[in-house]
């Protein structure tokens, strides 16, 4: 058993794992087209290679998102915002700040983003795309 971290899918496990996504999808009673949650516990099958295997190719997947990012953007600021009624951090991140989850929760550790209040404060990461040439 796993808990689903930002930015992966059942595509990913079973691509790490060597073995259909419909294997994951069976063995979690998930249904196709149902997409997974961070933080969410999915049964993964180990028969195929070992878990510190599977753990190698996770951390290898994250480092280089993580890479690619900072090749073409920086943090220039930190600014704080305050959870208002109809917020959700998707769309913070993707239509409001233009940030990745993964980086949003790197600057918001142990956040929990089932239970965002009203008027909480939320350390929001200014990214700025780095000149090439």
């Amino acid at each position: 058993m796993i808990q689903v971290a930002v930015e992966e899918t059942i595509g990913h496990y079973a691509s790490w794992l060597q073995v259909s996504a419909g294997e994951i999808r069976r063995l979690n009673g998930i249904r196709y087209g149902t997409h997974i949650r961070v933080d969410q516990r999915v049964k993964i099958p180990m028969d195929r290679i070992s878990k510190a295997q599977f753990e190698e190719k996770r951390f290898e997947y994250h480092e280089e998102m993580v890479q690619d990012f900072f090749n073409a953007f920086r943090v220039d600021q930190v600014q704080t915002y305050r959870i208002r009624k109809g917020d959700n951090i998707w769309k913070l991140c993707n239509e409001v700040f233009e940030v990745p989850l993964w980086l949003f929760l790197t600057y918001n550790a142990g956040l929990d983003l089932d239970d965002l209040k009203m008027s909480q404060s939320v350390r929001i990461p200014v990214v700025e795309k780095i000149a090439s040439g």
